[in-house]
């Protein structure tokens, strides 16, 4: 009798966790999107973005001075 109650339990148990498993399984793989998501937000930003090309500007001006000299 307890066995049976038992298993009856456990098919329950096995479903609803089957579907816990199957809802939350992609979102497991995403942890750190959250990360990547801020760190877009900054690198993606007009300022970081001329910033850079200020110094990739600055970097190939001093390379074109140093092969003319």
């Amino acid at each position: 009798m307890k066995d049976e109650e038992w298993r009856e339990a456990q098919r329950g148990f096995n479903k609803i966790w089957r579907e816990q498993n199957e809802k939350y399984y992609l979102k497991s793989l995403d942890h750190q999107g959250i990360n990547f998501k801020q760190n877009d937000t900054k690198v993606l930003r007009s300022k970081t973005l001329l910033n850079e090309i200020e110094m990739l500007y600055d970097d190939v001006s001093k390379h074109v001075l140093l092969t003319i000299m």
